[in-house]
């Protein structure tokens, strides 16, 4: 029994022995089996998996090209520098499910968006792109009629334009735009050269812009602050003939009047105006073209267009270059006055001098017909026209002096003409008006810069044939048609007239003049009779009037506005000279002499009568007087004698006896 318990015990450790193995197998073979599962999901079922979820992630790139992961958002994957990163670190099959759910999602959402966008994209880069060429306006630019203008075309050409050319085209509207802000202030070196004085200021860009800058030193306010625009301009008037003028639109008359300029009118009587035959030569020759022209090598008298017009004031110089470009009718005429070239104030403290000026004058010119008025440029870049520089001579270095003292002479002009290089220099018709030739150097007039110096001064001979033209010399006295010259004095005179002034002052004075003093001989009033120094004046008689004496009385008249007044009565303008002075006082002191001598010999004569008549009533009396007297005396001298005979004895007495 004891055998048969342990055996019983035996097998029971045995079956439970068994029964622990049975479990120990069968826990390492579900061991076996977790880890074979865990293995496999880790190492096949997951990779797989997360696998198939990055193709599918990535075959809806693909599909949705436009799309990448850049562009959605980042929250997707949480922390995780990417996408891939993210996927890599779930582990649960439902966490890469759903991410790749949600990857999948967000692609074609962002797809859709980018498709939207896509075809969006054109009109919003296109707006995009007008809107920067906006922001590229400085204030109130956009206020501006031709930047509103520029602004509608661009707007218009974007919107015909690629879309990979937008750029080239926003660039083409800044660089547009700039352009005109730059002219706007007159920045000239700033843009694109078009000619010769254009060139002239590009070379000079670093001294301009030094100007520039300094002017804005001078007016900052905590910064750098530019003046509105850059002023170095003359002052110049654009005069538009008449077929130039109807070519304007109303906008752009409107604009030139505010602007001091105007149509180019002539009075009637100026067409039958006439100069000296060299002049009108001249005239002949240019107005068919004015333009410079070209000198001719093989005929070197054959000389280029521009001209140097000087005489005595009124003589006709303006009048001659308006009627040139209005009876050629082909370009605007405009004129500098040429005071204002020459530096101010403001222009001395910022070194502008006169040439700087006259070539700035120049460039706004040409921009101001271009843009303002329509006027096209030529070849060579410049917009034609006749300039005329009236009243060179006023032409100085500075406004502090008078300008005999600091007069320029034109000589800035020898910096753009007469040299050898053509192509800088301008082929416009330059012509310069002068009082004062000897204001002006002589090297300015040579050919090849004015080439043509052309006196507009009348001379008497000149005077004397308009007169027989008008049939009034025949009536002019002999003593004037024997004086062929005239002296300085009496020249300047006859300089000053002009066939206007001729035909519709003179004349008319003329008539009353010579009804009212024939034969040019006046009665001076007795006020003059002194300055005339001729007796004979007192007896009424009649003085010859002197051509000098003439010419300033009409002029004296004419610059006083009483012309219209005169009734024929002639006054001498003129007080006496010195030497005439002495002339006539040396005559009356003469005349007076021999009055003087010929009242003292008659008075003398009757004096020496009245003495001989006196002298012998004298003798007579005196003959009588010493017969008496020689009595007396003789009576008187007996007395005398008989007592100084008793005297003589009472002394002799008295000597011999001194007690007595």
């Amino acid at each position: 029994m004891y055998y048969e318990e342990f055996d019983e015990q035996e097998q029971q450790k045995l079956a439970e022995t068994k029964s622990k193995k049975k479990q120990k197998q069968a826990t390492m073979l579900i061991a076996l089996i977790l880890i074979g599962g865990i293995t496999y999901y880790f190492l096949g079922y997951l990779p797989e998996e997360r696998s198939r979820i990055k193709q599918e992630i990535e075959e809806a790139f693909k599909e949705n090209y436009l799309v990448f992961p850049e562009k959605l958002d980042k929250s997707l994957w949480e922390e995780k520098e990417s996408w891939e990163e993210h996927l890599n670190s779930l582990f649960l099959p439902s966490q890469v499910k759903a991410f790749g759910e949600r990857m999948l999602k967000a692609i074609e959402r962002k797809a859709e968006e980018l498709d939207e966008e896509e075809r969006e994209k054109p009109k919003k880069l296109r707006e995009e792109a007008i809107k920067n060429i906006k922001n590229s306006l400085e204030e109130n630019e956009d206020q501006l009629l031709y930047i509103q203008k520029a602004i509608e075309n661009f707007t218009k050409k974007i919107n015909k334009t690629p879309i990979d050319d937008l750029s080239t085209v926003q660039q083409e509207a800044n660089s547009l735009i700039l352009e005109q802000r730059n002219k706007r202030k007159r920045l000239y070196w700033l843009i694109p050269t078009h000619n010769w004085a254009d060139r002239w200021l590009m070379r000079n860009k670093q001294s301009l812009d030094s100007i520039w800058n300094e002017l804005a030193e001078k007016l900052k306010d905590g910064r750098k602050t530019y003046p509105p625009y850059f002023d170095a301009r003359a002052v110049y008037r654009i005069q538009f003939p008449p077929s130039l003028w109807n070519d304007l639109s109303e906008k752009e008359k409107q604009l030139a009047k505010a602007n001091g300029h105007s149509e180019l009118t002539l009075r009637n009587e100026v067409s039958g105006y006439r100069f000296s035959p060299l002049i009108e030569e001249w005239e002949q020759k240019v107005k068919v073209n004015p333009v410079r022209g070209e000198i001719d090598p093989n005929d070197l008298s054959n000389l280029d267009n521009n001209a140097l017009f000087y005489g005595a004031p009124r003589t006709g110089k303006s009048i001659m270059a308006e009627k040139l470009a209005y009876e050629a009718d082909r370009y605007p005429l405009v004129v500098i006055q040429g005071s204002t070239l020459t530096p101010n104030k403001a222009n001395t403290r910022n070194n502008i001098d006169v040439a700087l000026k006259f070539f700035f004058t120049i460039s706004s010119i040409s921009y101001d017909l271009e843009d303002d008025y329509g006027f096209a440029r030529e070849e060579d870049g410049e917009v034609r026209y006749i300039l005329l520089i009236d009243e060179a001579d006023q032409i100085c270095t500075t406004n502090l002096l008078p300008p005999s003292q600091v007069s320029i002479q034109l000589t800035f002009l020898k910096e753009c003409m007469g040299s050898d290089n053509k192509s800088e220099e301008s082929k416009n018709l330059w012509i310069a008006a002068t009082n004062h030739l000897d204001s002006i150097n002589e090297a300015v007039y040579q050919a090849g810069r004015l080439s043509n110096p052309l006196c507009f001064s009348w001379t008497l001979g000149e005077f004397i044939n308009y007169s027989d033209q008008a049939g009034i010399s025949n009536k002019f006295p002999q003593h004037w048609m024997e004086a062929k010259t005239l002296n300085d004095e009496d020249n300047k005179w006859i300089n000053e007239f002009n066939k206007i002034i001729f035909d519709g002052h003179f004349l008319p004075f003329w008539n009353k003049f010579i009804n009212s003093n024939p034969n040019a001989e006046y009665e001076p009033d007795k006020d003059d009779d002194t300055n005339q120094g001729n007796s004979s004046n007192q007896n009424n008689e009649k003085v010859k009037i002197k051509w000098g004496e003439f010419f300033e009385f009409f002029w004296r008249l004419y610059d006083s506005k009483q012309l219209d007044n005169f009734e024929g009565k002639f006054i001498n303008p003129r007080n006496p000279k010195i030497e005439e002075v002495l002339v006539k006082v040396e005559n009356t002191l003469k005349l007076t002499a021999n009055k003087i001598s010929e009242d003292i010999s008659k008075a003398i004569d009757t004096r020496l009568k009245e003495l001989d008549q006196t002298a012998n009533q004298t003798r007579q009396t005196i003959q009588n007087s010493q017969t008496a007297m020689s009595s007396t005396i003789s009576r008187n001298l007996e007395e005398i004698k008989n007592r100084l005979q008793e005297i003589g004895r009472n002394m002799s007495d008295r000597t011999r006896n001194p007690f007595l």
